[in-house]
């Protein structure tokens, strides 16, 4: 006769050691996803991390648009972007032979107005049979671009760097001068304007619009005129209330001063009691000196 109750008993027991086996299990560490626009702050890992399979229409088109426009972020219902943009380089991951995976730059980026299709145009140099597109910045060019025009701040994290992000990316990013990039891959955090057609680091700036300049060893934090940029100096001209010099002998030369700590010839009497100063004779014929004692004279 079965003993149904062992068994049920048996077979419960199996499911919570598998349970529990499972749950012991550590999850590779890895970028994670969060909501991709934060108030305004888009994190570029949340960026880098779709994939568009190949065509299924010839291995660039697709027979309908949304292939073309993943959806990124965790949070529901999350940004649909262009995974593709004339201009921006996209990588094509070889599944045979990993080796031949090559970034690429579509020359041209379609979508029919029905949205019944979407198609890129791009010359490879291998030839590819299995394989997929992702991004070739990390996210950092994705975010970029749906930001577009508008007021946005794009924030590189440790994260990104896990997606292969590098500094220069960054240098080679397009956008503009509304989006900013927040360097925060590292305690060394810096910031990222659009000058003169590419990002370059910016300084940091405080309230009222100052900043701090670069400056060299031994040199002082001077406002070397009206406003609010402090750079390194190194010497503060007498008329601004400096010593003009960048030694102490010409600074006491520029200020008419003696040293307090005296040299040989600047001792007020020599040896044969003679009244000198640097080595001349205060009294002599017909300098006017004799009639004044040492005290009227300092």
């Amino acid at each position: 006769m079965i003993n149904w109750h062992a068994r049920l008993m048996a077979i419960l027991l199996a499911l919570v050691a598998i349970s529990g086996a499972l749950h012991a299990q550590v999850t590779p560490a890895g970028p994670k996803l969060s909501g991709a626009d934060q108030g305004g702050i888009l994190y570029a890992s949340n960026f880098g991390q779709w994939q568009i399979p190949a065509g299924n229409l010839g291995q660039y088109s697709w027979n309908n648009a949304s292939y073309c426009q993943p959806t990124v972020g965790s949070v529901y219902p999350g940004i649909t972007i262009n995974g593709f943009a004339a201009g921006t380089p996209v990588e094509i991951v070889d599944l045979d032979t990993p080796a031949h995976s090559e970034i690429v730059i579509p020359s041209a980026y379609y979508i029919a107005p029905n949205r019944s299709s979407c198609s890129i145009s791009i010359s490879p140099i291998y030839g590819h049979n299995h394989f997929y597109f992702a991004s070739a910045t990390a996210g950092l060019q994705e975010a970029l671009n749906w930001a577009g025009t508008t007021s946005y701040e794009v924030i590189l994290t440790p994260d990104w760097t896990l997606l292969g992000g590098t500094t220069g990316m960054i240098a080679a990013a397009q956008g503009n001068a509304n989006v900013t990039i927040f360097d925060q891959r590292t305690s060394g955090l810096a910031a990222y304007g659009w000058i003169g057609g590419a990002y370059v680091l910016i300084p940091w700036s405080f309230s009222g619009g100052g900043a701090i300049n670069t400056g060299t060893n031994g040199q002082i934090a001077y406002y070397a005129a009206p406003g609010s940029t402090l750079s390194g100096e190194s010497y503060v001209a007498v008329t601004q209330g400096g010593t003009g010099a960048t030694t102490a002998a010409s600074g006491l030369a520029n200020l008419d001063g003696v040293s307090l700590s005296p040299s040989a010839d600047q001792n007020i009497l020599n040896t044969n009691g003679k009244t000198k100063y640097n080595g001349s004779e205060l009294c002599t014929a017909g300098n006017g000196l004799c009639a004044y004692s040492l005290a009227q004279y300092y």
